[in-house]
């Protein structure tokens, strides 16, 4: 129990720093489209405008409610203990395999971010990475559904 509590701290760190290189994301991507490097917002259509934000913004938010729920954990071992098991429960781990697992996970996290940074730099570019993603995400939920219901989940 004392590694898994270790993973959840090493977990909390983790996401500490993703939400910092976020907002220094959010600085720079800022400071760059004000210089004129990056497209400001009249180079930008609303709809990716809007979008990134709410990637960006949505990905922090996210790790926020990561460090919440993970620090809760810590506070409460049976909380802590049922957690754990549910993570290793084999055939969750069967259903995140065949809907992808860890490659579609890391696909769909790169493309959010490549949109975010997109955003910024051609709209050709963005509609065609958002397109990717979206698709990535549809596909990811529908072999998780397809195959949490398939072993009955």
């Amino acid at each position: 129990m004392e590694q898994y509590l270790a993973k959840i701290k090493r977990r909390i760190w983790l996401t500490r720093g993703w939400i910092l290189l976020c907002a220094a994301a959010v600085v720079v991507l800022g400071e760059l489209s004000g210089r004129g490097i990056l497209l400001d917002s009249r180079g930008q259509t609303p709809f990716s405008r809007s979008w990134a934000s709410a990637i960006l913004f949505g990905e922090m938010a996210a790790g926020l409610w990561l460090i919440h729920r993970n620090k809760k954990l810590l506070r409460d071992r049976e909380a802590a203990s049922d957690r754990r098991r549910r993570e290793r429960d084999e055939l969750r781990a069967a259903v995140h395999d065949k809907s992808g697992g860890i490659v579609a996970d890391c696909l769909i996290f790169l493309l959010a971010n490549a949109a975010v940074v997109l955003a910024f730099v051609s709209m050709d570019a963005f509609y065609a990475v958002f397109g990717a993603l979206l698709a990535a995400v549809f596909l990811k939920a529908g072999t998780r559904l397809y195959f949490s219901r398939k072993y009955g989940m």
